[in-house]
């Protein structure tokens, strides 16, 4: 009998499900504050749970490699720790569980909270625990570079092996397994075994790349070695070291790639899930496919996901893969289910998922009429006056509202906290003095969405990490891989995007964040009216979810038929989400084609039959581009037969070509020129034909744009905003219009724009080349990064580079007088301004001259 059999028949008696299940239920009460806050530890101690059974069981389960088994061993030994006497022998037992799944982190949290003592160790150790030690230090102990070492777990330990034995790896592990960091320590032990060497660390999001850098940043300052850390793909902003450490979103590693091509040793991919993310997955598939070489390592991390070996047909060199699917867990979580007792609003049932769980009650100080004040309520009500209570919400005006709300409920007073005091100052003069931030921040309550300026986001996440923001109502921006736990998480109908119901994979990925390991011995996720299949439509949660990897280019590739025909059909410009994400795929199968991998390629996804059709297609269709078929490789997601409309439209109007330049961003005419450029990537390159709407709009979205490039603050641009609305007759609150700029700026100005641009300009130097004409576009050489980063000059640029905000590098800005210095200029520059007579906000003065006093990273 195998030892999976072995665990299968035990764990299904009916004497371990009834202990176990008791487990749970104890677990569970403790959770829920009402039954909790007046009540101590020892009032939980319970003597009629068999845990000399149970521990044995768990002991067993400590072996197994399924994640039910060893989330079960997980509970038993925490709930061991938690709920037995120090005299009866257990909490031995329970170290020693841990020890062997390599959790350290809990047996510290539990010395640091006086449960257990500080010398736990056994004095009088049997020869079983003495081996059992040396199995850990031996198996268990990862060395980095000669003189640094740390305890990895398992998944740590299966993925370091894997590493040195292969090319490609792909990973999978629940969230909070440690995967960031066992990426982190891999990366830094390259670059300590290798004096040359281009490392790529890939994330999904600029949220992400500043989170990244601070903390490679810090590990890379905890060695003595020279290594640059690349942020912005610009060349003279690369650095002179010999090691260097790239992080980028896909977008900015394509923009990398455009203009020089890096020799990547090793390429990292961060939340490789989201090779599935429709035309952003193309991008990222594309990404990698044009920086790796055939001696490129690539890791692949991915929460919990089912497939990992799926990554595998991604690379047509592919013999030494490896798959790595480890049901590692660190820190239990219990779900519970929310609903309302029958004609009675403010008394609510609490209960842990599942069909014969018991219910507790919960009644509300106020009856919660809306919708809004449902969740609110119940998360007021629950989450207390403790730290780390994250509310999920759908849109960033719920959490707004969902703010507002909780304050009223718990009645808090205003804040006296130094810190939160100096971000309400920075929300006041960043954004706008009536903005809702600075009002629930008063209170000590935050909110948080992927478009708040990055200053003001990542204190953000700061201060509630600390517990000195008690509440944090937050939209899908904890999805997108912000690395940000939490101890509570109250969800009700729970959406991503626009308007799309949560998938349980998606749910179970943020689920994991309640939990902060080290920090709690368990995490918490109430889910409200649970009873509601409109609300939750995939059922109420119960089962974990594990994701299924599928690549966007292969979704796209079961509508072959489509595909074929809407290439047949010369690729129409019109406003549908297929026909978008298929110029994605179109770019990436003209860069095979040409490296003449294609038909190989979508020979692992494609029927046989029509497999020739569509290479002779894309063949077809890569001649007809003839010399701008390049421009499409370098500008995806633009429509190819755009291109070539683009080309035709400058050939006719040859003789005033210089007219079609873009203004410099800084010159007088700028707007009206961008208002014109705008129109003609309507007329032309646009897939909808109406990207930029009405001329009303785009002159809107053109001042934005042109005052952004320009650095203006976003408290300008906001301001801007007010006015236009308040003239034209609008009544639009001030969060409102707030929310209506950021968006506009992240989707136009940081994404939008520069797609277009950055392919109107290499179409229009082009068509000078082809027509042997003289046009001067110096001044736009790089848009794309002025466009994402909202800063024209060069200085600005070295400042961002160095590690400050947009908000502080304008700031800063306009004490330095060089518009075109590097790294050091702008050291040497920062370290030369009298901070402490300006008048910039706390926070931008701290974060300035943070970078003004630290040396050089890595020197």
């Amino acid at each position: 009998m195998s030892l999976d059999q072995v665990l299968s028949s035990v764990t299904s008696t009916l004497y371990f499900i009834e202990q176990y299940n008791e487990v749970i239920e104890r677990s569970g009460a403790k959770q829920l504050r009402h039954h909790s806050a007046s009540n101590t530890l020892k009032q939980y101690v319970t003597t009629d749970i068999d845990w000399k059974y149970l521990l044995k069981i768990a002991n067993l389960l400590t072996f197994s490699t399924n994640f039910e088994d060893r989330e079960k061993a997980l509970r038993i030994a925490t709930s061991s720790l938690l709920f037995t006497n120090k005299n009866d022998g257990f909490q031995d037992s329970s170290v020693s569980l841990l020890k062997q799944l390599l959790n350290f982190r809990t047996i510290e949290l539990a010395k640091k909270k006086g449960i257990l003592e500080q010398n736990v160790d056994n004095e009088d150790p049997t020869v079983s625990e003495v081996l059992a030690e040396k199995r850990i230090e031996i198996f268990s102990k990862i060395f980095v570079g000669e003189n640094q070492f740390f305890i990895g777990n398992h998944f740590q330990n299966e993925l370091w092996d894997s590493f040195h034995s292969n090319r490609v790896v792909s990973a999978s592990a629940p969230t909070s397994a440690g995967k960031s960091f066992i990426l982190y320590k891999l990366l830094i032990d390259y670059l300590v075994n290798n004096a040359d060497a281009n490392v790529l660390y890939l994330v999904p999001t600029r949220a992400l790349i500043n989170q990244v850098y601070s903390d490679l940043k810090a590990e890379v300052s905890a060695i003595d070695l020279d290594i640059d850390i690349v942020t912005l793909p610009l060349e003279f902003l690369l650095g002179n070291s010999r090691r260097k450490i790239f992080i980028f979103t896909q977008e900015r590693l394509h923009i990398l790639l455009a203009s020089i091509q890096p020799k990547f040793d090793v390429i990292f991919v961060d939340e490789a899930h989201k090779i599935g993310d429709s035309y952003r997955g193309v991008l990222l598939q594309h990404a990698i496919s044009k920086a790796e070489s055939s001696n490129t390592k690539v890791v692949y991390t991915s929460p919990f996901s089912e497939n990992p070996e799926k990554i595998k047909k991604f690379h047509l060199e592919n013999e030494r893969f490896e798959a790595i699917h480890t049901s590692e867990i660190t820190v239990n979580q219990n779900v519970f289910w929310i609903n309302q007792e029958p004609r009675s609003t403010k008394k609510w049932n609490a209960k842990l998922a599942g069909d014969n769980t018991q219910t507790q009650s919960v009644e509300l100080r106020f009856r919660p009429t809306t919708q809004t004040k449902r969740l609110a309520f119940l998360s007021a009500e629950l989450g207390g006056d403790e730290s780390g209570n994250l509310i999920y919400v759908n849109r960033p005006s719920d959490a707004e509202n969902v703010c507002k709300l909780v304050s009223d409920y718990l009645d808090i007073a205003d804040t006296e906290e130094n810190e939160v005091v100096k971000l309400i100052e920075l929300s006041e003069r960043v954004l706008h003095r009536d903005y809702s931030l600075a009002k629930v921040l008063q209170k000590g309550l935050a909110f948080h969405y992927g478009n708040l300026p990055q200053i003001i986001r990542s204190k953000i996440e700061e201060l509630f990490a600390q517990g000195k923001l008690k509440y944090l109502a937050c939209t899908s921006t904890l999805i997108e891989g912000v690395n940000m736990s939490c101890k509570n998480i109250f969800l009700r109908g729970p959406k991503k995007g626009a308007g799309n119901h949560m998938l349980p994979e998606d749910f179970w990925n943020l689920a994991g964040r309640a939990g902060r390991w080290g920090i709690e011995f368990q995490g918490n996720i109430f889910c409200i009216d649970t009873s509601d299949s409109t609300l939750w439509p995939y059922g109420a949660p119960k089962k974990r979810k594990e994701y299924r990897i599928e690549s966007a280019i292969e979704k796209s590739l079961s509508k072959t038929e489509m595909l074929i025909s809407y290439i047949e059909d010369g690729l129409p410009r019109i406003n549908d989400s297929n026909f978008y994400q298929f110029n994605y795929v179109i770019s990436f199968f003209f860069d095979l084609y040409n490296k003449g991998g294609l038909r190989e390629y979508i020979n692992r996804f494609v029927e046989s039959e029509s497999v020739d059709t569509l290479y002779d297609l894309v063949g077809h269709q890569y001649q007809l581009m003839d010399s701008y078929v390049n421009i499409s490789v370098t500008n995806p997601g633009v429509n190819p037969s755009g291109i070539l409309s683009l080309r035709d439209y400058f050939v006719q109007r040859k003789n005033r070509i210089e007219e079609l330049v873009p203004s410099d961003p800084a010159s007088a005419d700028a707007l009206d020129s961008y208002v014109k450029v705008f129109s003609r990537v309507n007329k032309t390159l646009s897939q909808s034909g109406d990207e930029f709407g009405n001329h009303k709009r785009s002159f809107m979205l053109a001042l934005l744009v042109v005052n952004w490039m320009q650095g203006q603050p976003i408290a300008k641009l906001i301001r801007d905003r007010e006015k236009y609305e308040k003239k034209k007759g609008s009544n639009k609150s001030i969060n409102t219009i707030v929310r209506n700029v950021l968006e506009d700026v992240e989707k136009y100005a940081r994404f939008i724009v520069p797609k277009y641009m950055a392919c109107y300009l290499e179409v229009l130097e082009a068509v000078a080349r082809e027509y042997q004409l003289e046009i001067d576009t110096s001044a736009l050489e790089q848009l794309q990064v002025s466009l994402e980063f909202g800063v024209s000059s060069q200085t600005h640029l070295a400042l961002i580079r160095l590690g400050l905000s947009r908000t502080s590098a304008i700031a800063i800005g306009e004490f330095i007088a060089d518009d075109s210095l590097t790294d050091e200029g702008a050291r040497v520059a920062l370290k030369g301004i009298d901070l402490a007579s300006s008048d910039l906000p706390a926070l931008v003065k701290e974060e300035i001259s943070s970078l003004a006093t630290e040396v050089k990273v890595g020197s």
